[in-house]
């Protein structure tokens, strides 16, 4: 009998910037950002990450701070439907 080993899906260049955000507590530096995503993703070339990332900005997904950090934007925030903030979420969002 032989075990099916299903493959992981791989995580995208964003994701990848998503998890260096969080690995550096919230506030990512771009050497840390293409550290992490180069480790995944070794062919990935800087200027790609920074596309990624500054498409990330334009999107809301990533916020460039006045200290040349990244974090995570606002499209990234999930609020449960149960938690009592959702209806506060959705006025504050119009």
């Amino acid at each position: 009998m032989t075990a099916h080993i299903r493959a992981l899906p791989k995580k995208t260049i964003s994701e990848l910037i998503a998890e260096a955000i969080g690995m550096a507590g919230g506030r990512a530096e771009l050497e840390q950002i293409y550290s992490v995503v180069q480790k995944e993703k070794p062919k990935s070339y800087e200027h790609a990450i920074l596309g990624v990332l500054n498409q990330g900005v334009d999107d809301g997904k990533f916020i460039k701070n006045p200290d040349n950090t990244y974090s995570l934007g606002i499209k990234d925030i999930k609020v449960p439907k149960r938690s009592g903030l959702h209806g506060l979420w959705k006025k504050r969002k119009t």
